[in-house]
């Protein structure tokens, strides 16, 4: 029995061993309908409020039409290049007859850890990776991780990653 499980081990290990494209699967953009206090996203005219004891870091890659913005005492929002504030985004609701105030609350999430399965994405067609021990699930040293472009995070790492290469906003970094 304890040669199956050896087997097994060495199986997924070299399944593995060329090495995968990881993609950092969980974000803080401003357009995303999870950032949002009970999924409600800001609408036309109101007014979004950061919880200002959590520091921020979050993205708008598109247009935003809002009243006010109160922010928190410490962060970072990027603008991407088709951000437009006073303009209506798609992803806004138009009118807030739903609502009971005209405020809308985002909820960042707070630093999100780099050895978490649950944050990474990985396409392939040869290996099922929710399948894998949870070691495999996250990049290592064979593996790239892309951060994308178009989205903003705070990644906690409390020790030191080896990569085969990393690319953050499209600049990739060989490492081995």
């Amino acid at each position: 029995m304890i040669y199956l499980i050896i087997f097994f081990a060495i199986i997924q290990r070299s399944s593995n061993a060329l090495g995968s494209v990881f993609t950092f699967r969980r974000s803080n953009n401003l357009e995303r309908i999870s950032s949002w206090s009970n999924s409600q996203v800001p609408c036309v005219n109101d007014r979004i409020v950061f919880d200002a004891n959590k520091v921020l870091v979050t993205v708008l890659n598109s247009a935003i039409d809002i009243r006010q913005i109160v922010l928190p005492d410490n962060g970072m929002i990027f603008f991407g290049k088709s951000a437009k504030v006073g303009e209506v985004g798609e992803w806004q609701c138009k009118s807030n007859y739903n609502k009971s105030n005209n405020e809308a609350f985002f909820e960042t999430d707070s630093a999100l850890n780099f050895f978490n399965p649950s944050n990474w994405f990985v396409a392939s067609d040869d290996v099922k990776y929710d399948s894998l021990l949870h070691a495999y699930q996250v990049p290592s040293r064979e593996d790239s991780a892309v951060m994308r472009i178009s989205d903003a995070y705070r990644v906690l790492i409390n020790t030191s990653v080896e990569l085969s290469a990393l690319s953050i906003s499209n600049q990739v970094g060989q490492f081995l």
